[in-house]
């Protein structure tokens, strides 16, 4: 995919990484994809939401907001179908869920990439119960749920301005644009 990407067009790839991911490694199988449009001033995200931050010069954030029945599913593939006491259970769920974002947009960072690129990316935030995004004004916002035969996903991309030009940077060269994980959404 090229650098130059549009949004909606970055989203739809990462939501096929996510396919072939969730597919692939966690068994369950895609039903359907949907794109939602969503209004960033007024956007919620599910208690079971990792966020990643991207580098570059769009400073992208990426969201994945699971059911609760898709991290269940993939707390049973993750750990072989183990029960655990509840207070564990969630800590582990958490666990799975930033694992299976952060093996997603890796794998959707290494086909976006170009040779001699510089891809940033931050640690996983894990949400603790569901928040709006208080995203300022200006935010453009794109996103694609998917649904599979073990719950959904809605998969979102946000950034702070239109991108013209390239996605990412080269290396030893900075990015002026950057998104922050907005104070609310900060664990």
């Amino acid at each position: 995919m090229q650098s130059g990407a549009s949004l909606e067009d970055m989203t739809a790839s990462l939501a096929q990484q996510a396919r072939s991911y969730l597919a692939g490694e966690m068994s369950a199988d895609t039903l359907a994809f949907e794109d939602v449009t969503v209004d960033p001033a007024s956007a919620m995200l599910s208690e079971h939401t990792v966020i990643l931050r991207l580098g570059g010069s769009c400073g992208l954030l990426t969201a994945f907001s699971f059911s609760q029945e898709l991290g269940d599913h993939l707390l049973h593939q993750a750990t072989g179908h183990k029960e655990f006491p509840a207070e564990r259970r969630m800590l582990y769920r958490r666990s799975v869920l930033a694992q299976a974002a952060s093996m997603i947009v890796g794998h959707w960072l290494a086909d976006m990439g170009e040779p001699d690129t510089a891809i940033s990316l931050t640690p996983t935030v894990v949400l603790n119960g569901a928040q709006d995004t208080d995203l300022p004004e200006n935010t453009i916002f794109a996103s694609r749920s998917l649904m599979t035969d073990a719950g959904n996903v809605d998969i979102h991309l946000m950034g702070s301005s239109p991108c013209s030009g390239r996605f990412f940077s080269r290396p030893g060269h900075s990015s002026d644009a950057s998104v922050q994980v907005p104070s609310s959404l900060r664990t």
